[in-house]
């Protein structure tokens, strides 16, 4: 008798159980993958850069309208768009009040979109060739984030003067800084929008007169000083620091909160050669104690640097007070000048003169004497910094606050009064001789030579010299 037998199905409750482990494992993997994509499409688009100004041959490129087109002031320029310049040509480019890009001549930039999961909204900008020069308000630091990248650098952008170039032929790509800080690394392609911790991107950190240089296939950055052409090609940045009228106006009334020397000023601002140098000051109001400080950068690279702060004065007689103090300390990140010398200055002759040096990151209290015994009006106020007087840091800053002007003593009082009560005799005494004096200066023969005058007499006995 023939045996049959029969193959068996495979049980179908084995199958179904396998078959819903299978898209459990799918929907597990899959979900966060989907969620992740939602999150990054969905993220909103960050403010758009603007095309201030521009000169010589510009075209922006926009994504939408997928063409070159000639650009416009006031144009946008967003993710995915681009804007690229000619030969002897370049472009202003703003991001609000807070960031001023210039792109040069025969160069190009990219916007791009946010990387995932960054922890804040930040404005991207990839420059694929030529240079790009950006100068950042003070108040961008911490509060916007910006990176730039070129096809070998990731710069991350923080309150700075910089400049950042990528050569087309060579491959190479540089950053420099010229006041504040950058983080810089290399760019691993294919990672631009992948998270930093993903990425493991170990970055430098470069400062005031810094630059950093890399090729491609180079692992390592190292940081270097700037040379003096690197300088001169940098120094356009300066050129992009602006202030509107409302805010020069709102820098002198923070000024009258800076102490009671300012009662007298109603002035102020900085004096430098662009050739030569750089210098800036504003007004700041510390919120959690309402203290107002003096921010001072200087920039005296170049010799022969001269630059510094003024202050235009009225009705103010040194005289009436026994001296000048203030607070001054040094800025985190920034260089620390060896000396800077202040100036009273009575109808542009300088009336006193005293340096200050050895400053601290601790608040140090200072003081200048007058020691003017006769009146003394002073029109203009000077703090000087030049390339010799500050030492290794040709770059650097200061902070001042509490710019109080010291009173006299009665005692002090009463003396002063003396000595201006005998000038006052002395030259009325003199006013007799001089009327006697006029016949005879009549009948001198005018083609003599005229007789050397007197050197000027001190109006004091103050022992402070002029420098």
């Amino acid at each position: 008798m023939e045996k049959r037998i029969q193959m068996m199905p495979p049980e179908t409750p084995k199958k179904s159980g396998a078959l819903w482990i299978l898209i459990a494992l799918i929907l597990l993997i899959g979900l966060p993958i989907a969620a992740i994509a939602v999150f990054y499409f969905q993220q909103p688009e960050p403010e758009p850069f603007r095309v201030a100004n521009f000169a010589g041959t510009v075209e922006v490129y926009s994504h939408e309208k997928n063409e070159w087109v000639p650009a416009e002031r006031n144009g946008k320029i967003g993710t995915r768009d681009k804007i690229r310049t000619g030969p002897e040509a370049e472009a202003d480019i703003r991001l609000g009040e807070e960031v001023y890009l210039r792109l040069k001549e025969n160069s190009q930039l990219e916007g791009k979109r946010p990387r995932l999961f960054d922890k804040a909204l930040t404005h991207r900008l990839h420059l694929l060739k030529g240079s790009l020069i950006g100068a950042t308000d003070k108040k961008f630091k911490g509060k916007t984030h910006m990176e730039i990248t070129t096809p070998v650098l990731v710069a991350a952008v923080r309150g700075t003067l910089f400049r950042i170039e990528a050569n087309e032929q060579s491959g190479e790509s540089s950053v420099s800084v010229l006041r504040g800080q950058l983080e810089v690394a290399q760019r691993r392609p294919g990672t631009d929008y992948l998270p930093k911790e993903l990425v493991k991107i170990r970055p430098v950190v470069i400062s005031n007169t810094e630059k950093v240089m890399a090729k491609p296939g180079e692992m390592h950055l190292v940081p270097v000083r700037i040379s003096s052409e690197d300088w001169s090609r940098m120094k356009e940045a300066y050129e992009l620091i602006q202030r509107s009228a409302a805010s020069e106006a709102e820098q002198l009334d923070l000024s009258k909160k800076a102490g009671d020397l300012f009662q007298y000023v109603f002035d102020h601002g900085t004096f430098f050669t662009q050739k030569f140098g750089f210098a800036d000051r504003e007004f700041i109001k510390d919120e959690p104690t309402g203290e107002v400080y003096l921010d001072l950068d200087y920039d005296v690279f170049p010799k022969g640097s001269f630059v510094g702060v003024y202050m235009k004065t009225r009705k103010f007689d040194l005289s009436e007070y026994k001296g000048l103090s203030m607070e001054i300390r040094t800025m985190e990140e920034e260089g620390v000048p060896a000396a800077f010398k202040m100036e009273f200055k009575s109808k542009g002759d300088v009336a006193r003169a005293m340096k200050f040096s050895n400053f601290t990151q601790d608040w140090r209290k200072l003081e200048f004497p007058f020691s003017a015994r006769q009146s003394t009006a002073i029109t203009e106020l000077t703090l000087v910094f030049t390339h010799e007087m500050v030492g290794e840091a040709k770059k650097g800053a200061l902070r001042f606050r509490n710019f109080n002007l010291i009173p006299l003593t009665e005692e002090e009082k009463v003396l002063i009064q003396k000595a201006k009560e005998k000038a006052a005799a002395r030259e009325t005494a003199k006013l007799p001789q001089n009327r006697e004096a006029k016949p005879q200066e009549e009948t001198k023969d005018s083609n003599a030579a005229p007789a050397p005058s007197e050197p000027p007499k001190s109006s004091d006995d103050s022992v402070w010299q002029n420098f």
